[in-house]
Protein backbone atom coordinates (compact mmCIF):
# COMPACT_ATOMS: atom_id res chain seq x y z
CA UNK A 1 0.00 0.00 0.00
CA UNK A 2 2.74 2.27 1.12
CA UNK A 3 4.34 2.03 -2.78
CA UNK A 4 0.64 2.97 -4.08
CA UNK A 5 1.39 6.61 -2.28
CA UNK A 6 4.59 7.57 -2.51
CA UNK A 7 4.52 10.41 0.63
CA UNK A 8 3.00 7.98 2.36
CA UNK A 9 5.66 5.20 1.96
CA UNK A 10 8.49 7.67 2.97
CA UNK A 11 6.32 8.84 6.02
CA UNK A 12 6.18 4.92 7.31
CA UNK A 13 9.56 4.53 6.48
CA UNK A 14 11.10 7.14 8.76
CA UNK A 15 8.91 5.39 11.23
CA UNK A 16 9.63 2.10 10.50
CA UNK A 17 14.01 2.49 10.28
CA UNK A 18 14.59 2.69 14.18
CA UNK A 19 12.49 -0.48 14.87
CA UNK A 20 13.90 -2.17 12.08
CA UNK A 21 17.71 -1.06 13.10
CA UNK A 22 16.70 -2.67 16.63
CA UNK A 23 15.60 -6.14 15.06
CA UNK A 24 18.32 -6.56 13.26
CA UNK A 25 20.86 -5.37 15.99
CA UNK A 26 18.70 -7.88 18.12
CA UNK A 27 18.53 -10.80 15.48
CA UNK A 28 22.76 -10.38 14.19
CA UNK A 29 24.49 -8.96 17.27
CA UNK A 30 25.92 -6.28 14.79
CA UNK A 31 25.77 -2.29 15.27
CA UNK A 32 27.54 -2.14 11.41
CA UNK A 33 24.18 -4.27 10.03
CA UNK A 34 21.83 -2.38 12.31
CA UNK A 35 23.37 1.05 11.16
CA UNK A 36 23.42 -0.36 7.48
CA UNK A 37 19.79 -1.30 7.86
CA UNK A 38 18.57 2.05 9.36
CA UNK A 39 20.27 4.08 6.56
CA UNK A 40 18.70 1.57 4.33
CA UNK A 41 15.78 2.53 5.42
CA UNK A 42 15.65 6.40 5.59
CA UNK A 43 16.74 6.41 2.16
CA UNK A 44 14.65 7.04 -0.58
CA UNK A 45 13.98 4.20 -2.86
CA UNK A 46 16.47 1.54 -1.04
CA UNK A 47 13.98 -0.34 0.23
CA UNK A 48 15.23 -3.35 -2.58
CA UNK A 49 18.63 -3.79 0.07
CA UNK A 50 17.99 -7.03 1.98
CA UNK A 51 19.83 -6.20 5.18
CA UNK A 52 18.24 -9.04 6.79
CA UNK A 53 18.74 -11.59 4.60
CA UNK A 54 22.60 -10.02 3.88
CA UNK A 55 22.33 -10.90 7.74
CA UNK A 56 21.46 -14.05 7.54
CA UNK A 57 23.44 -15.23 4.86
CA UNK A 58 26.54 -14.34 6.79
CA UNK A 59 25.03 -16.27 9.72
CA UNK A 60 24.18 -19.63 7.63
CA UNK A 61 25.79 -19.73 4.23
CA UNK A 62 29.15 -21.85 4.26
CA UNK A 63 31.50 -19.73 2.31
CA UNK A 64 29.61 -16.36 3.34
CA UNK A 65 29.93 -17.38 6.86
CA UNK A 66 33.65 -16.60 6.86
CA UNK A 67 32.84 -12.77 5.67
CA UNK A 68 31.19 -12.08 8.94
CA UNK A 69 34.12 -9.73 10.02
CA UNK A 70 32.93 -7.59 7.85
CA UNK A 71 29.38 -6.71 9.67
CA UNK A 72 30.70 -6.86 13.05
CA UNK A 73 29.22 -10.11 13.49
CA UNK A 74 32.41 -12.21 14.22
CA UNK A 75 33.79 -10.01 16.84
CA UNK A 76 30.69 -9.37 18.67
CA UNK A 77 29.93 -13.29 18.52
CA UNK A 78 33.59 -13.97 19.91
CA UNK A 79 33.19 -11.22 22.93
CA UNK A 80 29.44 -13.06 24.46
CA UNK A 81 31.25 -16.52 24.01
CA UNK A 82 29.30 -18.17 21.74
Amino acid sequence: VSYLLPVIGELEDFAWAPASAILVKSLYNSNVLSAIDFAEELGPGSDAIPTATIGWMFEYLPGVRELKWISGMAVAKAKDGK
